[in-house]
């Protein structure tokens, strides 16, 4: 079952070979081209190189409880790994990044992103306006994105994000819901 990353972000990371609890993590690093998490960050420094991450790879599942990894050697120092600078040097946040259809309409701001037990993004989840959390948000899936750049993503497809004659934005799923799973 996909779950907020938010809700990710609040598990805390144990090294089961010697039970130890190693903290909640201080962000999660999400490739924007691969949609799937790339690294949780658990401890930073002054300079982004200090940073220490554990590799998605390396955590068991991020579908249960906490977020399991075998060993505490599975800890990384940041500068040692090209992809970590770089997504730390960009400072990429996905959430609340503005999306656009592929006409250039701004459909509203990535509200939440779900991941599956694997980390890889099952879900965008897009809302509009100041007042967007009372609103339905339109469904995106990864494979509906053109680009997810540094500043905006933008949809494949023109039909998406697009108001029928009914009234209601198409959506990648052809729905929209109303609250937050």
């Amino acid at each position: 079952m996909p779950t907020k990353l938010q809700k990710i972000g609040k598990r805390t990371v144990v090294a089961l070979d010697e039970g130890r609890r190693l903290g909640r993590p201080l962000d999660i690093l999400v490739d924007p081209d691969a949609h799937r998490i790339a690294f949780v960050v658990l401890a930073s420094g002054e300079v982004r190189e200090t940073a220490v991450i554990v590799r998605s790879e390396d955590v068991q599942t991020f579908g249960g409880d906490t977020l399991p990894i075998e060993s505490i050697a599975l800890l990384e120092i940041a500068a040692h790994d090209e992809r970590a600078m770089a997504l730390l040097a960009n400072g990429f946040h996905m959430r609340g990044q503005p999306v656009l259809s592929a006409a250039g309409q701004q459909l509203g701001r990535i509200a939440s992103i779900l991941v599956n037990e694997t980390g890889e993004v099952t879900q965008y989840r897009v809302r509009k306006g100041f007042l967007g959390r009372f609103k339905p948000s339109l469904k995106i899936e990864p494979s509906s994105l053109r680009t997810m750049g540094g500043e905006t993503a933008v949809l494949s497809n023109p039909r998406l994000g697009q108001e029928p004659a009914g009234g209601r934005a198409e959506s990648q799923t052809a729905d929209l819901e109303s609250g937050e799973s």
